[in-house]
C-alpha cells in the first residue's frame, strides 16, 4: 500500500486499502455507492454477494473522509481502472503473480492467525457458510468493528500527502 500511495493516483491506494479493509471482492468495491455508506460503516448489499446476504463493515470515517476526495458520484471509485495499476504495484513489489482476490485470503488468513472467529471472518468475507472459509482460509449479522481494527492495527490508513512548495 505505501508502494500505491508514493508511485500510483491516489484511486488506486485507496482502491487496495478499501479492498483489504472490508474484505470485499474487487466487483463490490468497483461497484461500491456513497448510497451504502453512512456514519463510517458499508451496508453491503447481498445482491452484490455470492452468499446474497446483506452486511456491514466498519470504514471508519477517516477511510471515508479521504474517499471523499475522489470527488466521484454516484460510485465512490468512479471511473477508476484498476488492473493496470494493480499489475504495476505488484510487480514493483516482487509479486508478479499476487492477484487482488488474494488479498481477501491474506486478510481472512491474518484475522485467523490473531483468533478472531471463524463465524466472524465467514460473515465479514460474505461466504455461504464457515466450511466456505475454512477450507479457503482458515453469517453473522454484525459490523465487522473488531474485526477491521484488528487489520487497521497492522494496517494503518496513510496521511493524505501534502504538495510541498519549493521554489
Amino acid at each position: 500500500l505505501a508502494y500505491a500511495k508514493e508511485n500510483e493516483r491516489r484511486e488506486c491506494y485507496l482502491f487496495l486499502y478499501t479492498l483489504a479493509v472490508s474484505g470485499a471482492r474487487v466487483d463490490q468495491v468497483k461497484l461500491l455507492l456513497w448510497n451504502d455508506i453512512r456514519d463510517g460503516i458499508w451496508y453491503k448489499r447481498g445482491e452484490d454477494a455470492k452468499n446474497e446476504q446483506d452486511s456491514r463493515v466498519f470504514l471508519g470515517e477517516d477511510l471515508v473522509v479521504q474517499l471523499r476526495t475522489l470527488n466521484c458520484d454516484p460510485v465512490v471509485f468512479g471511473r477508476f481502472a484498476h488492473r493496470k495499476p494493480w499489475e504495476r504495484v505488484r510487480v514493483a513489489c516482487g509479486f508478479p503473480d499476487l492477484r487482488m482476490h488474494d488479498l481477501r485470503k491474506i486478510m481472512g488468513s491474518h484475522l485467523l492467525s490473531e483468533g478472531e472467529s471463524i463465524k466472524e471472518i465467514s460473515g465479514w468475507l460474505q461466504h455461504s457458510d464457515t466450511q466456505v472459509t475454512e477450507k479457503y482460509y482458515a453469517h453473522q449479522n454484525t459490523d465487522f468493528k473488531s474485526l477491521t481494527s484488528s487489520i487497521r492495527s497492522f494496517l494503518p490508513l496513510l496521511e493524505p500527502q501534502t504538495e510541498s512548495s519549493e521554489p
